[in-house]
């Protein structure tokens, strides 16, 4: 079985080891055969995760509906994954107007917003539904927010 642990709603992360060409999730069995505890393989996973965004490679747009849209780097398909990352998320709830607002309607894409943003909630909804339906590396239509301690769902 993979690796993974629930997030909130439908989300969850899963280890993976990224190759040049391809990547491969890693199973209990692949974790017994490295001889690591799980945990230490989950902060390292995050250590890297961090370690492979730095602020130079992050980009924000504004999209049309209010909010805002984390470009990934060129070459980088795992922006969705910064969603777990605290460091970042302090850092994105720094610049929007409000409670912090998130979705991962794409592998490819972390979007942003606030509760106070132009359009509000539901405009940023409706974004994110628009891009979890045209995109083919389709996630999830969840917006979460940030309560100061978790990510809720929003319903």
């Amino acid at each position: 079985d993979i690796v993974r642990r629930p997030r909130v709603g439908d989300l969850c992360t899963a280890l993976a080891v990224d190759g040049e060409v391809s990547i491969h999730y890693l199973t209990e069995d692949r974790i017994s055969e490295l001889g690591a505890l799980p945990d230490e393989i989950w902060d390292r996973a995050e250590e890297n995760l961090l370690r492979q965004f730095s602020p130079l490679q992050v980009a924000m747009a504004s999209h049309d509906r209010g909010g805002r849209v984390l470009l990934p780097a060129e070459g980088e398909f795992f922006s969705s994954s910064l969603l777990v990352a605290e460091p970042v998320r302090e850092a994105l709830a720094d610049q929007v107007k409000g409670d912090l607002l998130a979705a991962v309607p794409s592998r490819m894409l972390l979007a942003i917003s606030g509760t106070e943003e132009p359009g509000g909630i539901d405009a940023f909804r409706r974004f994110v539904e628009d891009v979890h339906r045209d995109d083919s590396d389709a996630l999830s239509p969840s917006v979460l927010r940030w309560d100061g301690r978790a990510w809720a769902e929003l319903s």
